[in-house]
């Protein structure tokens, strides 16, 4: 996750010195880990628990503490620099695997997600 939020922040950091990409960096992070969650919850409510009801609040709290799980992982006492620091030493091959990484880890959220989704609305819907 550390490099994963490397990559993001340098994607979005401008060379100024008002800059909230650390912040979007962690928005995006956890909104991935909050999709493979909500995929995790619709595989136990299909396969395991179809009578259980959960809120779509709880997925919204979750988000949340995700969020302020990640800031004082990373931003918190400025860890962020650190990890810069250790993610621009990498080599140009290195760097070029984890972004592909990343886009297959965020594509593949987004579909599972959705192909949960999908088949909890057709269940729900028979």
């Amino acid at each position: 996750m550390k490099t994963f939020f490397a990559i993001i922040y340098n994607f979005y950091y401008k060379h100024e010195d008002k800059t909230d990409a650390h912040f979007v960096s962690i928005f995006y992070l956890s909104l991935l880990i909050t999709f493979n969650f909500m995929s995790l919850l619709m595989a136990i409510y299909i396969y395991y628990f179809p009578r259980f009801n959960f809120s779509f609040y709880w997925i919204i709290i979750f988000f949340l503490v995700a969020m302020g799980s990640l800031y004082f992982a990373f931003i918190h006492r400025k860890k962020h620099l650190k990890i810069l620091e250790e993610y621009k030493s990498k080599s140009k091959w290195l760097k070029f695997l984890y972004k592909t990484l990343l886009f297959l880890y965020a594509v593949a959220s987004i579909i599972i997600m959705s192909y949960a989704a999908t088949l909890l609305r057709a269940l729900n819907l028979s």
